[in-house]
Formats: structure tokens, C-alpha cells, sequence
């Protein structure tokens, strides 16, 4: 799965984001109320990573929405009894896995 991670994922993941948060006011005001009571002003830094907790959840719904990888390859063993071929490779659409809307 390495191949199918990089700049791009967290870029398209932070443009989603971006987007999400500019089409619904109540999340803006709720994710901006939490970076100024945690940050006050100053650049995040590792250690606020735990009392961002409504950072994270605006980050994970965008990624339940908006997959970065939108079609992820998996391999399995396939248990029938009547194939020349039990290991098979297949693809799964993440995008259809969790579909539901935005954390509010």
C-alpha cells in the first residue's frame, strides 16, 4: 500500500477538509472555538495533538467522505473448494464503505 501514499493523499485530504468546513457554519465556529481555546493564539505542536479532539473528528469524517484512496487493493484467500486459483486479488470502493454526512 506504500504506492499509494504521499503528498498527494494529505493534499486532497486538506483541500475536502477545507471544504467541508466552508459549507457548514456551525463546524467552523465549533472547530475554531477548540483551536483558540487549545492554541490561544500559537502554532500547534505535538504535544496539543490530544486536546484537539474536535480537530481529529472533522479530519476523520472528511476521510469517511472523501477517501484518499478511493479504490484500495486487497488480497484474499478464496475458500471454495472447485478453483484452480486460491489466492485472488480484488478491489474494494472505500468511498462506498462509510457514506454519511458531515460531523456536526
Amino acid at each position: 500500500m506504500i504506492f499509494m501514499a504521499g503528498h498527494e493523499t494529505t493534499a486532497n485530504t486538506l483541500s475536502w477538509t477545507w471544504l467541508n468546513i466552508s459549507q457548514s457554519p456551525r463546524v467552523r465556529k465549533k472547530l475554531f472555538n477548540e483551536l483558540n481555546e487549545v492554541l490561544n493564539g500559537r502554532p500547534p505542536s505535538f504535544e496539543d495533538i490530544p486536546r484537539l479532539k474536535y480537530t481529529r473528528y472533522v479530519i476523520e469524517e472528511t476521510l469517511h467522505l472523501y477517501p484518499p484512496v478511493p479504490i484500495l487493493p486487497f488480497s484474499f484467500i478464496c475458500l471454495a473448494v472447485f478453483t484452480d486459483r486460491p489466492e485472488t486479488f480484488s478491489f474494494v470502493a472505500a468511498v462506498s464503505i462509510s457514506r454519511r454526512k458531515f460531523a456536526s
